[in-house]
């Protein structure tokens, strides 16, 4: 955590709860290694609000190392809860580790 003006932030629970309701920009970024290089895999990364998805991105890799980011405006009410999501498929059981994350979130209106 590197700035949390109005302490909206739980990095215990890596979530994102505005104390104001508004208009929001929201962006998430992951880094990963997958587990075996040349073989494709898929990575979802999705921003939910009160558990559901609202701002999505999916992308195919089969580079050495990879790196997706999702962003948007969104309205949120005052308790809405913000979670980062990323999920990952592969074939022959490919799988990926993270190296980095990214979350920011801001009111705007």
């Amino acid at each position: 955590e590197e700035l949390d003006l109005n302490n909206e932030y739980d990095p215990a629970t890596s979530t994102f709860i505005p104390k104001q309701s508004g208009v929001y920009f929201l962006f998430a970024s992951i880094e990963f290694t997958p587990t075996s290089v040349g073989i494709p895999i898929t990575i979802v990364l999705e921003i939910r609000v009160n558990g559901n998805p609202r701002i999505r991105d999916r992308e195919e890799f089969t580079s050495s190392r990879g790196a997706i980011d999702a962003s948007g405006i969104l309205p949120l009410q005052a308790g809405d809860v913000v979670q980062v999501f990323a999920a990952v498929a592969g074939g022959n059981g490919s799988t990926a580790s993270g190296v980095g994350t990214r979350f920011e979130g801001a009111r705007i209106s």
